[in-house]
């Protein structure tokens, strides 16, 4: 007969939630590379992951902000995945090499360069592929929210019936970060 013990490592272990939801991570952890965050995380609080390097995808459950600087230099880091977030701040997601982004019906807001995803500004980052929003009403968006370094790939899907509404609202976004529309007369692309 054997004997053994098994460990779950539980999202508590990693984090403190306070009283209105907001997650910070706990000193001295080290975080593992998939991250899920706990049911009763609202908000991440600013710069809470702030240039940690073990971290590859997250799993943001209920949280519906994300703070500025949240995962700023988290350069490792490829895979989110958001499905309540409402708004994503200042620079959240600035040097990471996140190559695709599903932004989720909710979404309402995203800050100045929270996606600042250029290769050329540091030989760590991804290049950002491909954007889908599924807002139907464009989020009101920062300055540089999608840097992409003039990526000639980058292209942003929503949906059909918002087409036009995304092209008033985001025209100097998808003219500047979305090169990859140039042969569509930078139009986004439906969702499929």
């Amino acid at each position: 007969s054997l004997n053994f013990t098994v460990k779950a490592l539980v999202a508590d272990n990693f984090f403190n939630v306070d009283a209105d939801g907001v997650l910070t991570v706990k000193r001295g952890v080290t975080l593992p590379s998939h991250i899920v965050l706990p049911a009763n995380a609202k908000k991440i609080a600013e710069e809470a992951f702030f240039k940690n390097k073990n971290i590859t995808s997250v799993d943001f459950k209920n949280v519906e902000e994300i703070g500025k600087n949240a995962f700023q230099g988290c350069t490792n880091l490829t895979t989110i995945t958001m499905t309540r977030v409402k708004v994503i701040g200042q620079r959240a997601f600035d040097i990471t090499k996140i190559k695709v982004i599903d932004l989720p019906s909710t979404i309402e807001r995203i800050e100045d360069g929270a996606f600042n995803i250029r290769p050329g500004v540091n030989k760590l980052n991804g290049e950002l592929i491909k954007v889908t929003c599924r807002a139907t009403t464009p989020p009101i968006l920062g300055a540089n929210v999608f840097s992409t370094g003039q990526s000639e790939s980058t292209v942003l899907y929503v949906p059909a019936g918002s087409i036009d509404t995304y092209v008033s609202n985001w025209n100097r976004e998808i003219t500047r970060n979305f090169q990859g529309l140039i042969s569509n007369g930078y139009k986004p692309l439906p969702i499929q």
